[in-house]
C-alpha cells in the first residue's frame, strides 16, 4: 500500500473544489482526515461528497534549436 502524501491536493468531485490538503477538505465537510482518506480509498461517499487525489502534472520538456545553432532546453 502507498503511504499518504500529506501535501497532495484534494478535490471535492460535486463542488469541483481542490484543497491544498486531506485535512482542509475533512474540515471543510465537518469530518476527520481519515473519514476523506477512506472515502477516496473505497470510493464511497464523505461528508455527502465524492473525493479524488489531484495527481501532480510534471512539467513538460522540449528542446528547441535555433537556426544559429544554440539549444534551448526547458
Amino acid at each position: 500500500m502507498k503511504k499518504y502524501n500529506p501535501h497532495r491536493k484534494i478535490k471535492c468531485v460535486e463542488t469541483g473544489v481542490t484543497y491544498d490538503n486531506l485535512t482542509l477538505a475533512a474540515n471543510s465537510v465537518n469530518r476527520c482526515a481519515s473519514a476523506v482518506s477512506q472515502a477516496i480509498a473505497n470510493g464511497t461517499l464523505c461528508g455527502g461528497y465524492h473525493w479524488e487525489k489531484v495527481e501532480h502534472k510534471p512539467y513538460a520538456i522540449y528542446k528547441l534549436t535555433f537556426p544559429s545553432g544554440k539549444v534551448y532546453i526547458g
